[in-house]
């Protein structure tokens, strides 16, 4: 009886990691087309980053993204916007 409830939980951690790394691995998807369309200027014009963040928020109906920011090579915040 332990072992096959291991074996259960072992196959439901592993399904929930490949859950996990599938959504985290669209996400980066989304910014990679976003940031390979549309060039550092663009991104920080004055309120294009909003339009672009919500944007993603409206895509399919899911809030996925909490916040959004442009960071340069310096780790300085070039345009952000969230709470």
């Amino acid at each position: 009886m332990k072992e096959k409830t291991l074996a259960s939980l072992r196959t439901e951690v592993i399904n929930h990691k490949e859950a996990i790394d599938e959504f985290l691995a669209e996400r980066i998807i989304d910014l990679r087309v976003l940031s390979a369309n549309l060039g550092l200027s663009s991104l920080t014009a004055h309120g294009a980053l909003e339009t672009v963040f919500l944007s993603l928020r409206s895509a399919d109906g899911r809030p996925y993204f909490a916040n959004l920011g442009i960071i340069d090579d310096h780790g300085r915040h070039l345009a952000y916007v969230g709470p």
